[in-house]
């Protein structure tokens, strides 16, 4: 900056006529560094949802893995009602981006390929000792991913990591994830390995920030301003994906009383969630947010 006020003094001096001389001076300012590249303002961690009506719908299944001879598949800790109380924690995470998972259905499907994980010694392997979570990508039924646009969590029993995602709008959660609490983080691991997963689902890398939901291994569940920008712009390219009065309009022509019944739900659970502030995620808040399948 001393050499900048310098060389304008040193022109202003040697220029005989003062208004080509202020026009030279204007002209360096403009060219100085602080004036060319402004600084970025910091992303902000966001702690409020977004109102009801920027909300994004994506459709959501959710698997079961049963395999009663390998008990590191065999998921059996999880009953429909948690599921409903996961899903709900999951939706509060994401409601910082306005994203609404809207469940379709909760299914126990048998794993398949189970031949390969004996063969790597994975089923059989102690808990001691690593069971690759990639291997267990092949257990996964194809019936389940045929025809499908939205996206699939898988639950299995146990295997080296909290979660994966596989890529193909398919992740699995192990049900014994175990988390590094943080302050202000969820106060349940599942939701939280849920949504971190499904964040690499819309398109999220990983983010070492202990508090937020990017990172690895915390109970942080925070996304800043660029990451919500992201994953809705990722989301909003889905074919499947809603906009909150698409989804008005779907409960308007809808004749199935089941599925009329689920989409009123996704609206009323929307509707709760609109405008709150939904950090730290926590139990007591889910009592307001309406899970699949209940109404107020």
């Amino acid at each position: 900056m001393q050499y900048i006020s310098l060389k304008i003094y040193l022109i202003y001096n040697s220029m005989p006529n003062p208004f080509t001389s202020i026009i030279g001076i204007a002209f360096l300012i403009l060219l100085s560094p602080t004036s060319q590249a402004q600084e970025k303002p910091p992303e902000i961690e966001i702690k409020l949802a977004r109102s009801a009506d920027e909300f994004l719908i994506l459709p959501l299944k959710i698997y079961r893995l049963k395999a009663a001879d390998v008990p590191d598949v065999d998921s059996l800790q999880l009953k429909d009602s948690d599921i409903h109380r996961i899903l709900a924690k999951v939706n509060t995470v994401w409601a910082a981006a306005g994203i609404y998972w809207q469940l379709e259905s909760i299914e126990n499907v048998n794993a398949e390929n189970l031949g390969r994980l004996k063969l790597l010694g994975l089923a059989d392997a102690p808990d001691s000792q690593k069971k690759p979570h990639l291997a267990f990508r092949d257990i996964i039924p194809e019936s389940t991913r045929k025809n499908y646009p939205g996206y699939r969590v898988y639950f299995i029993h146990d295997f080296d990591v909290n979660g994966v995602y596989f890529g193909r709008r398919e992740a699995m959660v192990k049900e014994t994830a175990a988390l590094r609490p943080v302050e202000g983080g969820i106060d349940e691991p599942i939701p939280r390995v849920t949504s971190h997963e499904l964040g690499h689902g819309l398109g999220l890398p990983h983010r070492q920030d202990r508090l937020n939901l990017m990172a690895s291994g915390t109970t942080g569940t925070l996304l800043n301003t660029n990451e919500i920008a992201k994953a809705r712009e990722f989301a909003a390219k889905n074919p499947a994906c809603l906009k909150y009065n698409e989804l008005q309009k779907k409960m308007s022509v809808e004749t199935d009383p089941s599925k009329k019944k689920a989409v009123l739900d996704a609206l009323n659970a929307i509707e709760t969630l609109g405008n709150k502030s939904i950090h730290p995620v926590r139990s007591s808040k889910d009592a307001e947010i309406i899970p699949p399948g209940e109404t107020k």
